[in-house]
């Protein structure tokens, strides 16, 4: 019985060895970085100067590479003051589709509005999953604080505006919400500290675990340690209709938020994006998704904002290319995507600087 024991043992170590190896050269895993929580603002990023590469799929397509900088975000560029800086600079503020996991970093809208400008701007990328208006209110207030930015442009996409909204389920995405007192007065809800098990970053230097719970989307580890929870998601056919109602409570909140913004001391430009699959099968007037539309309506009134809706520029880069935007498993912006965007959104941002 020990003789077996000790074999049974011997094949599984071996075997685990074997995929190991596997997971790492021939099919190589996807690789993220652990996420981090800043102490004294509460804000998630990620931990600083690692890199790797992000793959999706069961075959592990896309190989992009990745890289964090000494300030705990995805670019290419390290960020500095404006006492350390030459350039003006614009500060890009959204959620995992500016995070930009699904395109290599030279591939980013940071680095290509960079190109762009001819390295005459600087342009730093503050992207992170699961983020909503709430929350770029909050990293916005931060960057300025941190980096004196010439414009802040903060790209918008589906429930931003509801997502806001404080609620039982805010708990789980570790972003800022806005909560309704009983007096009728609002007050912003700092998310709860970003914690994990300390196994979770041994048992994740493992690719074979990592392509089980990501490549093949097996959710079994705890959520503090991935970049993107929707990253195995494909493109929704549909979306919700631009005229939904939206409840006293998401009125009030966004209006308040969108007032922090207009008060802030730099110009704001929204970028929004919108559903693609209606553009991919000829439609000329594809609607935007209902959040942004309405977060343009409150706009109108504010002079120190500026909206960009996106759905215009992609509809007419696909009559031209019939290029898609993002791979056909997910709807996040690939390196082509970030280029239509960028070239969209160029000269708005330049002169508004």
């Amino acid at each position: 019985m020990k003789i077996f024991l000790v074999r049974v043992v011997s094949f599984l170590i071996s075997t685990f060895l074997v995929l190991e190896v596997f997971f790492r050269v021939g099919l190589p895993a996807r690789q993220y970085p652990m996420s981090t929580m800043d102490p004294e603002t509460g804000i998630r990023n990620y931990q600083s100067s690692t890199g790797g590469v992000f793959s999706y799929g069961a075959l592990c397509l896309g190989r992009y590479r990745w890289r964090i900088n000494p300030q705990g975000w995805n670019s290419q560029f390290d960020y500095f003051d404006q006492s350390q800086r030459d350039n003006p600079m614009v500060a890009l503020i959204g959620d995992s589709y500016l995070e930009g996991y699904w395109s290599d970093l030279t591939d980013h809208i940071d680095v290509q509005l960079h190109e762009l400008s001819q390295g005459q701007v600087d342009f730093y990328s503050f992207g992170t999953w699961g983020a909503m208006l709430s929350q770029y209110l909050i990293i916005s207030q931060d960057v300025i604080a941190r980096y004196q930015p010439d414009l802040i442009v903060v790209f918008l996409n589906e429930d931003d505006a509801k997502g806001s909204l404080y609620g039982e389920a805010s708990d789980l995405i570790y972003c800022f919400t806005v909560d309704t007192l009983p007096d009728g007065t609002l007050q912003m809800v700092p998310p709860q500290r970003l914690t994990s098990s300390r196994l979770i970053p041994i048992m994740l230097k493992s690719a074979t675990l990592r392509y089980l719970k990501t490549n093949r989307n097996l959710a079994f580890l705890a959520r503090g340690a991935v970049v993107d929870p929707n990253a195995n998601l494909s493109e929704p056919e549909d979306s919700s209709p631009d005229d939904e109602y939206f409840d006293p409570a998401t009125v009030l909140v966004t209006n308040y938020l969108l007032d922090q913004f207009e008060s802030l001391s730099v110009p704001v430009i929204f970028v929004a994006d919108g559903p693609r699959a209606p553009i991919y099968s000829g439609e000329v007037d594809p609607g935007s998704f209902a959040d942004c539309s309405f977060i343009e309506q409150l706009c109108l009134s504010r002079d120190n904002i500026q909206f960009i809706n996106l759905a215009p520029y992609f509809v007419e880069d696909w009559e031209n290319s019939h290029t898609m935007f993002s791979s056909e498993e997910n709807p996040h912006w690939d390196g082509y995507g970030n280029s239509v965007v960028a070239r969209a959104i160029y000269r708005d941002l330049i002169n508004a600087i």
